[in-house]
């Protein structure tokens, strides 16, 4: 399951750069989540005001997880170069996890658990969704 939040997580970035071609609102898209998420999970008003903040957190510290994670996108010239951003990859990686860990203990504090799988699922559904909505209008600006 972790697995897949990761992966839905890269998704949305990948998402989110290719919206960037379609003038991409970052307020907007998040608004547009917390509104999926709290229909599909059928959270109360009392639990969405709990949680959304602890979700925002959690967010904005990935997103820096991911800015951190950009800097790898050149290959290094040297071996010993190469292994260090392997190892700082990796590093990132397991401080990403962890903060989901730590955060989904946080978000059982405020929601049930039942509560927190359906949010992880549509979660990643509404991104899964997104980028096909994202690639769909890129292609059909490059078929222009």
């Amino acid at each position: 399951m972790i697995k897949r939040i990761s992966t839905t997580l890269f998704i949305a970035l990948i998402a989110i750069s290719t919206m960037a071609h379609c003038k991409f609102d970052p307020v907007k898209f998040r608004a547009d989540l917390h509104k999926y998420i709290a229909v599909e999970a059928k959270l109360t008003q009392k639990e969405s005001a709990a949680f959304f903040p602890l979700y925002d957190e959690m967010l904005n510290k990935m997103d820096a997880y991911r800015k951190q994670m950009r800097s790898f996108k050149k290959k290094p010239q040297t071996e010993a170069e190469c292994k260090k951003a392997i190892n700082n990859c990796d590093d990132i990686q397991i401080k990403m996890k962890q903060t989901e860990r730590l955060y989904h203990s946080k978000f059982l504090k405020v929601i049930s658990a039942s509560k927190l799988y359906d949010v992880l699922l549509a979660e990643r559904k509404f991104l899964k969704s997104s980028f096909r909505k994202s690639s769909q209008t890129s292609n059909r600006k490059k078929n222009k």
